[in-house]
């Protein structure tokens, strides 16, 4: 069974192709374009991230709570005294959100 399609002429495209319709057409297109070209450039970034070398620790690696403890010594050592209590009570927030604990040391 063979299906008819409706013949269409150029006078039934021009009438349904209007200057509104061809410019949401135009720019669905460059919303297209442009998402998957940063798409395109995060991917690369992170590929590029993975491919690096780890550097090699010298010494004792510190641990993730040695590394807060001292960026939080380090937030707090700042000379504008507001900024580095947000900044610390920023972390802070963060680290209780996840419930981590300092482990004993």
């Amino acid at each position: 069974m063979a299906s008819r399609w409706r013949e269409t002429d150029v006078r039934n495209v021009r009438h349904e192709l209007t200057a509104e319709r061809k410019a949401k057409i135009a720019e669905a297109a460059k919303r297209e374009t442009s998402s998957s070209g940063e798409a395109a450039i995060v991917a690369a970034a992170a590929l590029t991230r993975a491919q690096r070398r780890a550097v090699p620790l010298i010494g004792h690696p510190r641990s993730d709570s040695q590394r807060i403890r001292d960026a939080l010594a380090a937030l707090k050592s700042m000379e504008d005294r507001e900024l580095a209590a947000s900044l610390v009570q920023g972390i802070e927030a963060v680290l209780a959100d996840f419930d981590y604990e300092f482990p004993e040391s």
